[in-house]
């Protein structure tokens, strides 16, 4: 890094830290690369609700920041550089808890949601960020290896939203469906992606489901087809929902149409009624809340 860079990062951080003095009521943050910039945080932040952190490199850099911030609900984990493999989605789990969290203590927010994107910690990690948290309502995994991790909170997530990574690695995603069973408090269901093994996958999402959504493609709509002719096959669920989150031409609505008329569509809506399911179709391109909790969530 050369001379004028530290200089302008010097600037960029002091004017940033005098920047936050000034704003004791503040609830919403949002910061790339916190290794580089490390903002000071005082007592002043009691308030803060929502934080994403893009571009982490370890735990411990935010540990310190997590343990004074109560009244924390949103967590945003992102991992910014390139994201190529199996072998960079570990990052943050290769850290032994011994070196990066003892001797801090344990935060005592209680989360709502947390979302984790190209990102991995380990087992006693995650029982670290949500020791606080007796419940989860939402979790978000995106282009994320589960491992163990849905053991460690499954049992305590609400909603759940699992994204197909951009990468090559079917194990991992695989894994990622594997791990649907072990969510047992489950009552709605996000699956971002085209190739799920969805016959599996839909047989395994425990009972008490209310609300399903997926993105569309033939393949996905004909498991779930699959899965509504068995009667017994969630039972509560109220509401199914087919997403087109990647369109922005207007000319995506007629692409929409062509879906709704498809033959196994025909069947779904049939199946739906028969079930008293609510139908629903989007072009939305916010694919959910998850997308940017900043925007929806209600202060």
């Amino acid at each position: 890094m050369s001379m004028r860079s530290r200089q302008t990062d010097t600037l960029f951080l002091d004017a940033a830290n005098k920047l936050l003095s000034y704003c004791p009521a503040l609830r919403i943050y949002q910061l790339n690369e916190p290794g580089n910039f490390p903002l000071a945080f005082g007592g002043s932040f009691l308030n803060l609700v929502a934080v994403q952190l893009r571009g982490l490199v370890v735990l411990r850099q935010i540990a310190l920041l997590l343990t004074k911030l109560p009244s924390l609900a949103i967590l945003h984990l992102e991992k910014l550089e390139k994201f190529t493999g199996h072998q960079n989605a570990t990052v943050l789990g290769t850290e032994p808890l011994a070196d990066s969290l003892v001797g801090i203590p344990a935060p005592t927010y209680h989360l709502q949601q947390l979302q984790l994107t190209k990102t991995l910690l380990t087992s006693d990690q995650v029982r670290w960020l949500l020791s606080g948290s007796e419940t989860l309502e939402e979790l978000s995994l995106r282009d994320v290896e589960a491992l163990d991790l849905p053991g460690v909170i499954g049992p305590i997530v609400g909603s759940l939203e699992l994204t197909l990574g951009n990468f090559a690695i079917r194990d991992a995603d695989n894994h990622l469906a594997l791990t649907v069973p072990v969510f047992t408090k489950l009552k709605s269901l996000r699956l971002i992606g085209e190739e799920w093994p969805w016959e599996s996958l839909l047989a395994s999402i425990q009972p008490g489901l209310h609300e399903l959504m997926i993105t569309w493609s033939a393949l996905g709509v004909a498991g779930v087809v699959a899965a509504l002719k068995n009667n017994s096959w969630q039972p509560t669920l109220q509401k199914f929902s087919i997403l087109f989150h990647e369109y922005t031409d207007p000319s995506e609505e007629i692409k929409l149409a062509t879906a709704q008329a498809h033959p196994v569509s025909q069947y779904l809506e049939e199946l739906c009624d028969g079930r008293n399911i609510a139908l629903h179709w989007s072009l939305d391109r916010k694919p959910t809340t998850f997308a940017n909790p900043f925007l929806h969530f209600d202060f």
